[in-house]
Parts: C-alpha cells; structure tokens; sequence
C-alpha cells in the first residue's frame, strides 16, 4: 500500500522485461481509487500513452516532446494554486498552517513519468534546459500545492534524473529487477550511496525492491 497523502513522490526503475510497466498500471490503479487526478507523460510512446490515449482527456497526457507542455501546464496549475492559498491565507490568519490536502477545491494531482531519458533526448538543448528547470520546480515546490511525481525509467541517468529532482522523490523508491540485473548505477540513483540490496531468492517478472 502507497499512501501518497504521506509519502509523495517517487522513482521506480526497472530493465526492460522486468514488470516495471505492469507495477505502474498497479500504481495507477491505486492512485485512481484514491481519487487523484492522474497526468501521463511517456517518454516512449508505449503502453502507458495507449492507456492513456483510451481513458485520459487529450490534454492530460502527452508522449516524446510533447511531455514538455504537460509539464508546463501542471507547473502553472501549480502556481495558481499557491495564488489561491496565498489569498485564503490572507483573508483567514488562522488557515495559515493548514495545507493544500485539506482544501476540497484542491484536488490531489499525481504525474506520472515514465522514460524521462527518452524524453530528455528528443528535446532540443534550449528545450532540455527549459524542460528539467520546470520538472524541477514541480518536484521541489509540488507538494505545497498537492501535485505528486511518479518518475519511472529504465536506467536513470544524471541527465535524465539530476540531484535536484532525484532528492525530491523521497516516497516511494523501488527497483524491479534480481540482483544480477541492477546496475550499482541504478541502485545509486534510487536508493543512494551506503546502501547494500539484500540477498533474496526471489526471481523472475515482477520481484525486485522496495523503499
């Protein structure tokens, strides 16, 4: 179980053939019964711009280059949201502290990514440098304003995953895959340094690692 009101955010990594697009239709799943607006950006054009091709309205998902624009139209719900909280805020001192989540006008909004690398190379260098800075907004500044990132790749990589977004995805960190078929780059950049994968006998589609 994920509960994303607490824990938000998160990255899943996964080698080809090893479930990883199978666990993001089960995420997807959980996130719709917890009533979040869901955004779908596939880097690949695969399976989950398929899906989203047959239940998502056309401006809630995107594939390839065209991701870019769904992250700047959430990175302006974003802002608007934080002009809507700001003005309650002021008409009402004592909502200062209370949080987006508790506002019914304010509907969770969960992002998922997958195959951010796909993206990232199919963008223009003016446009990559664009794209991440307002990824990185979003996944700095989103919590504030009840917007969630799910960033799912094969194998991320610093262009793809810089620190500044990777420290963002403290949720949810998972690695599908055996121990043979997950790189210590891999492992790194989900889990971070000093951490050692337990010995398991588990094998085949769908094992692997949870945070």
């Amino acid at each position: 179980i994920w509960n994303m009101t607490h824990e938000f955010s998160g990255i899943v990594a996964g080698a080809s053939g090893t479930g990883k697009s199978t666990f993001l239709l089960y995420l997807l799943t959980l996130a719709s019964a917890q009533r979040m607006r869901v955004f779908i950006c596939d880097g690949k054009n695969d399976q989950l711009a398929s899906l989203a091709r047959e239940f998502l309205p056309y401006d809630r998902w995107a594939s390839g280059s065209e991701s870019k624009h769904v992250i700047h139209y959430l990175l302006e719900v974003m802002k608007a949201r934080y002009q809507y909280l700001q003005d309650v805020r002021k008409e009402s001192p004592e909502k200062i502290f209370e949080g987006a989540r508790s506002d019914k006008y304010l509907p969770p909004i969960l992002l998922v990514l997958d195959e951010g690398a796909s993206i990232v190379a199919s963008l223009s260098k003016k446009e990559q440098a664009i794209y991440l800075k307002e990824l990185q907004q979003l996944a700095q500044m989103g919590r504030a304003a009840n917007i969630s990132l799910l960033l799912a790749f094969q194998q991320p990589n610093a262009l793809s995953l810089p620190t500044s977004i990777r420290d963002q995805l403290t949720g949810l960190k998972v690695i599908l895959g055996s121990p043979s078929q997950i790189s210590p780059e891999t492992k790194r950049m989900v889990f971070g340094t000093g951490v050692d994968l337990p010995l398991t006998t588990l094998y085949g589609v769908g094992t692997g690692y949870i945070w």
